[in-house]
């Protein structure tokens, strides 16, 4: 039974889900199909549709003027009553077209609004011909009618022969009245001869009278008529006015196609033109970009180059020899000895206070002691390590103050940093630095870099990207390239422009990965920012 009940039940609801399909598409599709083809319209296939509805609604009221000029009272009247009733579905279909969802981008209720306006005008200008059309049509049968009475008019001529023959009665009665009063006398008496004359004559006159009014009237009437019949024809007249041609004037500039069509060329132009810039710039500025000549700042003896240190580490001893001093940040001094002296030095250099403080050289420890022995260390960054570069006399090379971790100096003769600026350079401003900091020796730079530190000779020259140069010996040419491949510059893997040191004997100072230990979110941005407004210092 449990088994029946379930099957009957499952055989029910399939039952209705079919009866609810069936009858959705069958009685709500084909509206909703419609709308849904009409919404596809564009705005200019909206304005040819109306157009054509209106031309067509001109049609039809000039086709009611014509006919209108021939039908009866009573048509008239049937005519007006259903037009009356036309208009007032008009409005409410307009009432209805004007609500909805984005009703003024749908073309199906721009068209439903719009065939809704239309029909108004229509049936307000029918109305207004028929209403016209039939007071005149009264105003014609009442004339016809008493212009039927005139059906039959006296003529000129019968009216001059009446006239005539008035004129003579009266002759007889006049020759009658020059005879002697014997014979008038006899006459009369005998045969009342003057009373039998003036009858007929009396009656002549009032016939020639009557048959000249008759025609008077009968020729105001059939004028009448005439011109009655003319008003009625010209109740047609109206419809000869073309219907209001200001249908679309309200119409929005795009439809729900418009504006979707329009987004998608606005994505695909968005889309396409990262690819046209990044062409443009990869095989037109960049080339262009790398033969601008390259800042060489030529300091420094050719015997004194800079010779190579070895691999960076995460920490580094410094032994100071006789006279010097080590200066240190304090989140690099690991250890010190214990006999050494140690005060606090405020800046890295007092003549460039601003690059001490922005690169962080600032509350850095003096060491002084001879032989004392100085572990220099990152011990806040764990990505960090440090190399040693040693500077000899009269060697000298640009380095950002960043990327120093400690400094070995002489007593009382601190090292000599000079700054170069090269603002009217092109290459400058290419790779985004405009003022070079130049540290003299002789002096020990220790060097700090995210994931290391490697210093290495030019040999026949190097690309590298931006941020990795710390520094270079200043006998090199530093200029920009073109990134290798194009691909990879594409899809932003790679920037468009990489630093490029010429081929010499000179030496490089590259961080092996610049972002390590660096956050990312809003905070890398920032600190994005301000690492290239650091760079452009030469910090």
């Amino acid at each position: 039974m449990k088994a029946v009940l379930g099957w009957v039940g499952r055989k029910g609801i399939l039952f209705a889900i079919l009866v609810l399909a069936i009858g959705f598409y069958t009685l709500f599709w084909p509206s909703i199909s419609e709308g849904l083809s009409a919404d596809r319209m564009s705005i200019g296939d909206v304005r040819q549709e109306i157009a054509l509805q209106a031309e067509e609604a001109q049609s039809a009221l000039e086709e009611t003027g014509t006919t209108a000029r021939t039908l009866p009272a009573e048509t008239l009247e049937d005519r007006l009553a259903e037009r009356q009733k036309a208009l007032a579905q008009a409005r409410r279909a307009l009432d209805d077209a004007s609500d909805g969802l984005l009703a003024a981008y749908r073309p199906s209720r721009i068209l439903a609004r719009k065939r809704a306006e239309i029909d108004i005008a229509l049936a307000e200008r029918e109305i207004a011909v028929l209403e016209t059309a039939l007071g005149r049509r009264s105003a014609l049968d009442a004339v016809e009618a008493r212009a039927a009475e005139y059906a039959r008019i006296p003529t000129e001529a019968a009216i001059a022969a009446s006239n005539r023959i008035c004129r003579d009665r009266r002759a007889d009665v006049a020759r009658f009245d020059e005879r002697s009063r014997v014979v008038r006398g006899v006459r009369n008496a005998l045969l009342d001869e003057r009373q039998v004359l003036l009858a007929r004559s009396e009656e002549a006159c009032r016939t020639a009278r009557e048959r000249a009014e008759r025609r008077t009237e009968g020729l105001a009437w059939a004028r009448q008529l005439r011109e009655a019949r003319e008003a009625f024809r010209e109740a047609g007249a109206i419809a000869a006015n073309p219907l209001p041609e200001s249908f679309t004037d309200d119409i929005a500039g795009n439809t729900i196609r418009d504006i979707l069509v329009k987004a998608f060329i606005a994505l695909l132009l968005i889309s396409l033109t990262p690819l046209l810039v990044r062409l443009l710039m990869f095989y037109v500025v960049a080339p262009i970009a790398q033969r601008r000549p390259s800042i060489t700042l030529g300091m420094g003896a050719p015997a004194n180059r800079i010779q190579p240190s070895g691999p960076s580490t995460t920490s580094a001893a410094i032994r100071l020899g006789e006279g010097e001093e080590l200066l240190v940040r304090q989140d690099y001094l690991q250890s010190t000895s214990m006999e050494g002296v140690k005060r606090t030095q405020w800046l890295l250099d007092w003549r460039h206070p601003l690059a001490s403080i922005a690169s962080g050289m600032t509350f850095l420890t003096r060491i002084r002691g001879s032989g004392e022995t100085t572990t220099v260390s990152p011990v806040k960054d764990p990505f960090a390590e440090v190399t040693v570069l040693t500077l000899p006399e009269g060697g000298c090379c640009v380095l950002r103050p960043s990327a120093l971790a400690a400094a070995v100096q002489r007593e009382g003769e601190p090292m000599r940093i000079t700054s170069h600026w090269r603002l009217f350079s092109i290459a400058a401003w290419l790779t985004f630095q405009l003022r070079y900091l130049v540290f003299h020796g002789p002096a020990r730079l220790v060097i700090k870099g995210g994931r290391g530190i490697r210093v290495e000779r030019a040999e026949r020259g190097r690309i590298f990207s931006q941020a990795q140069l710390a520094g270079f010996s200043t006998d090199l040419a530093y200029a920009v390239t073109r990134t290798e491949t194009f691909w990879p510059y594409f899809f932003g893997r790679e920037s468009l422009l990489k630093d490029r040191v010429s081929a010499g004997q000179g030496v490089l100072i590259v961080e092996e990965a610049p972002m390590a230990g660096k956050r990312g979110g809003l905070t890398k941005g920032i600190q994005g920012v301000i690492d290239a407004m650091l760079k452009g210092v030469g910090i």
